[in-house]
């Protein structure tokens, strides 16, 4: 849900002293905003998608942590995963504006599709199938995503809850 994770202030430029090329600025609150946007993009795309069994954010906006150059981590597990990184139909739907497919990389069981807004913002979308989430045994790079900041957008079979309570 959009707020529902930790987030700075929006235009809080912590660290940043205005001289260090090297600091990126904390985001903006129109930063925050489109995040928001494409949070509930994707739980509203969720629903509709009888192959989607869950959705979590991780990674620095998941955490709580995100600056101007993050992107926002999703991954969505489901239950077959080749029209997600096969096509791009999805894209619009579920980052609630158009965009286009700038990369795609295999993660083991998890594909990467990386979206681009027209605001430059990124989105990227990890597709697995439910095993990803699985706790018996739990695979250490899942382990490593969820214990970095994990946080359960839509999970209506109680998939990353089960995970994340194995970890936490």
């Amino acid at each position: 849900m959009p707020g529902a994770w930790p987030n700075p202030a929006g235009n809080d430029r912590s660290g940043d002293t205005g001289h260090n090329p090297d600091v990126v600025p904390r985001i903006t609150g129109e930063r925050k905003d489109e995040s928001d946007g494409v949070v509930t993009a994707v739980i509203e795309w969720a629903k509709t998608q009888g192959n989607v069994r869950a959705v979590g954010l991780d990674g620095s906006w998941a955490s709580g942590r995100p600056r101007m150059d993050s992107d926002l981590d999703v991954v969505v597990l489901v239950t077959t995963k080749d029209d997600y990184v096969t096509r791009a139909e999805w894209v619009s739907l579920a980052s609630g504006s158009p965009g286009r497919i700038v990369k795609t990389k295999d993660w083991g069981p998890l594909t990467e599709r990386r979206v681009q807004l027209p605001s430059g913002f990124e989105d990227e979308y990890g597709f697995a199938p439910t095993s990803w989430a699985s706790v018996d045994p739990i695979d250490p790079g899942t382990a490593q995503v969820i214990s970095d900041g994990f946080q359960v957008l839509y999970d209506p079979d109680g998939l990353l809850a089960k995970l994340v309570q194995a970890i936490r």
